[in-house]
């Protein structure tokens, strides 16, 4: 490929650069992230330029380039779940789901973040099955030992345990979505 071929190509790319951004601030939750992906993909534009063979390609070069830089984002970002049963002592001194969420305080709008949190966290948990919402309640809102509820309801302490543990599951899996538009 001549050198003019290669101007002519980064031109075309170049003047897609605002519809691109766009496609990748769509998908991602930060600018800086959209920003990053951006320049790599222009990076490997300008790294791989030899490769592309005409002008109707590139734009579909481009954008499929970004796509695969914003899946990697979102792999490298991926929550870490507890697949495993939780440990539990029945001293219940093990840390509240609360304390496992990520702090959103230094972020931006993280009044506005805290409200959705919220307001989402209220939702999920009323949409748990009874019997996990009773105990997700009592164990981290009203801050109850397993003893103390196993002594109210008269459930095994291990079911209690078992209930939680599932009750957390499926906050977490309605909840990873959001932490991820928020970019924490």
């Amino acid at each position: 490929m001549t050198e003019a071929q290669k101007q002519r190509l980064l031109t075309e790319a170049f003047k897609q650069r605002s519809r691109l951004y766009n496609f990748i601030r769509k998908r991602v939750a930060g600018t800086e992230d959209a920003k990053d992906i951006m320049q790599d993909t222009l990076y490997q534009l300008v790294d791989g330029i030899d490769q592309l063979e005409s002008l109707e390609k590139i734009t579909a070069w481009l954008f499929t380039v970004a796509r695969n830089k914003i899946i990697d984002l979102y792999r490298k970002k991926r929550p870490v779940t507890v697949d495993g049963p939780l440990k539990y002592d029945f001293g219940d001194d093990q840390p509240s789901f609360f304390d496992s969420l990520p702090d959103i305080s230094q972020m931006p709008d993280s009044q506005i973040n805290r409200s959705i949190l919220t307001e989402a966290i209220e939702l999920a948990i009323d949409e748990l099955p009874e019997k996990l919402k009773n105990v997700f309640v009592m164990h981290e809102i009203e801050d109850k030992s397993f003893k103390e509820i196993h002594q109210i309801t008269g459930v095994p302490m291990n079911t209690l345990i078992s209930r939680k543990h599932y009750a957390i599951h499926q906050l977490r899996k309605k909840l990873v979505y959001l932490y991820n538009e928020m970019e924490v």
